[in-house]
């Protein structure tokens, strides 16, 4: 008995386009525009300065995730058949599509924050740290799929990996710099 039903990669390309959107406008953008802040502040040695501004940058991006997976998740239905239901892509398939949208929306207040977290490490000049960190997330991520994809959740399971495994490595690498700072 196979774990995933035929067309679910068609369904995760289309719930990761939409879960992508709020992240490349808003969070790449809120991150690019505090990482000459934080990157003034660690160059000075003031890590009073940096902290500060990280922990303002990481309110600001939860105050933006939140709402953005909140609307997301709540409109997922209805946005993928406007953007994806044509030709073969079936009503069938917009519904287990907006499922996995679902499953990724609970993770967004954490890819929000990660973005403004590897900026405050990349402007210490460390890039080692969230790497490690990373690399142990996505062995655990391939590890809850394993296993999630026989529940009922199916496909499903990839979206819920996601958010939970991007959720522990925000709150690891908030408190490596915890810890640091």
């Amino acid at each position: 008995d196979k774990p995933l039903d035929t067309g679910v990669v068609t369904c995760l390309y289309a719930a990761e386009r939409l879960y992508n959107f709020p992240l490349g406008i808003v969070a790449v953008s809120l991150a690019t525009a505090v990482f000459p802040l934080l990157s003034r502040y660690a160059a000075r040695g003031d890590v009073e300065g940096l902290r500060q501004s990280t922990n303002r940058a990481l309110r600001l991006s939860v105050f933006l995730g939140i709402p953005a997976g909140a609307g997301l998740l709540v409109l997922s239905e209805p946005a993928i058949v406007l953007i994806f239901r044509h030709g073969d892509f079936r009503a069938s398939d917009a519904a287990r599509a907006a499922i996995i949208l679902q499953m990724y929306c609970l993770g967004m207040w954490a890819y929000f924050s990660r973005h403004i977290l590897l900026r405050a490490f990349f402007c210490q000049k460390d890039i080692a740290t969230p790497l490690k960190l990373s690399c142990v997330m996505a062995a655990a991520h391939i590890v809850l799929v394993a296993v999630l994809v026989f529940t009922p959740l199916g496909g499903a399971a990839i979206g819920l990996s996601t958010a939970l495994t991007a959720a522990v490595n925000v709150i690891l690498l908030a408190g490596v710099l915890h810890r640091r700072w």
